[in-house]
């Protein structure tokens, strides 16, 4: 109850002391006997130029099955571990398991023979919208303190989250023109929370958060827009997207300069990781904000940037496992580079967790093993033998991780 005390209070950073010795995470391919995955991409980082941040919805967090030894932690340290990151942004850790991301740094360690991973923690009392009290969700960013260390923003703090209130959007009903009103009467359904860093090496300091967007589609008061944006004699078309979560989408400009401010006058390099709950039909909103998108809006439907995964019927069915391009990137860079889809077309924009048993990232028969052991309470039958579709999506996550790499200038 102490421990819950204090979550509950303040933005936790903490660290876990298990062992005293440490290792790189950035694994040389020839050396790398555990890594099958490290040595088979084609985005291995080269660590003295470049540092790695990911961002990952890991689907409802916490519960009796997310234990130390179960298939999500797991699964989690594995994928975690060999995706050579050294910012991580987890979304959609339940309200109630704060408590767990605590437990999951110490299996990472624990796994990765090192002590170097910690984290921080967005509080209770600040994950919840004094509006939408409903959906309450905590954020949490697990970080390599070999490669970057926390430092404080403005006002002291380690962490922050973004609880001001934001603008409903509107539409002319002549014009058919989108636009944000000039009362801000509303808020995130589930507040943004966001870190500063050092990454050690360069002596530069980078600002990230991250963030669930509001679920997709109007729901309640809510009405789907269609119309236009516009923005320096361009249009941006939008087509049927929930009001919630476009006026989430178009507020993060106020976002980012709430962060900027925290930042400090000279460190501007700012970066926003999240499920954004918008699809094809609203990317162009993406493209309206004066931030820079990872891709362009037009490249939305590409499967290269689709990173939710369909549901276990639809993909015995021989759909795509993935449909829609919820998860994205937008940032504001100054003496550092964030290396987007124009500078480095090749690069792995997700790391594809439907191919984990193929591809290296887990192995077969541990995962297997540990699904059925997990559900062994399950009433449904396809989880006493299990397809390997149904063991990611069900037992992991119904997204993928996004990574973006991040140069020095």
């Amino acid at each position: 109850m102490k421990a819950r005390k204090i979550l509950a209070f303040a933005p936790i950073i903490a660290s876990i002391n298990l062992l005293s010795s440490s290792c790189s995470l950035f694994i040389k391919k020839e050396e790398s006997s555990k890594d099958d995955y490290t040595k088979n991409q084609k985005d291995v980082l080269d660590e003295t130029k470049s540092i790695r941040i990911m961002h990952w919805n890991i689907l409802n967090f916490g519960g009796e099955k997310h234990i130390k030894n179960s298939f999500k932690f797991y699964a989690l340290s594995e994928i975690i571990r060999k995706s050579n990151s050294s910012i991580i942004g987890l979304t959609e850790v339940n309200f109630n398991d704060g408590d767990k991301i605590s437990k999951l740094v110490e299996q990472i360690n624990n796994d990765d023979n090192s002590n170097r991973f910690k984290f921080i923690i967005q509080s209770e009392n600040e994950a919840v919208s004094k509006i939408h009290n409903n959906s309450k969700e905590l954020i949490a960013i697990i970080y390599d303190s070999t490669k970057v260390k926390p430092v404080e923003f403005t006002n002291g703090r380690i962490g922050e989250s973004f609880n001001q209130n934001i603008s409903d959007v509107t539409v002319n009903k002549n014009t058919n023109e989108i636009s944000l009103t000039d009362l801000k009467r509303n808020t995130y359904v589930r507040p943004p929370f966001g870190a500063k860093f050092e990454i050690i090496s360069w002596n530069k300091n980078i600002t990230t958060f991250f963030s669930h967007l509001d679920s997709p589609g109007a729901k309640n008061k809510e009405k789907n827009i269609s119309g236009f944006l516009k923005r320096n004699n361009k249009s941006f078309e939008i087509k049927s997207v929930g009001s919630q979560e476009l006026a989430e989408v178009l507020n993060l400009e106020n976002v980012f300069e709430y962060y900027d401010n925290l930042s400090g006058e000279n460190d501007n390099n700012i970066i926003f990781g999240g499920d954004t709950n918008i699809d094809s039909s609203g990317s162009y909103a993406f493209d309206y904000l004066k931030y820079k998108n990872y891709y362009d809006a037009k490249d939305s439907t590409n499967e290269k940037y689709l990173t939710s995964l369909t549901t276990d019927q639809h993909f015995k069915k021989g759909k795509s496992p993935y449909v829609n391009s919820y998860d994205k990137w937008l940032f504001n860079e100054v003496d550092i580079d964030f290396i987007d889809a124009k500078e480095n077309p090749e690069f792995d924009y997700k790391i594809q967790i439907d191919k984990a048993f193929s591809n290296g990232l887990l192995d077969k028969e541990i995962s297997t093993k540990k699904y059925i052991h997990d559900y062994k309470k399950s009433t449904n039958n396809k989880d006493k033998h299990p397809s390997d579709y149904r063991i990611i999506r069900i037992g992991l996550s119904d997204h993928a991780p996004i990574i973006i790499d991040v140069k020095n200038k």
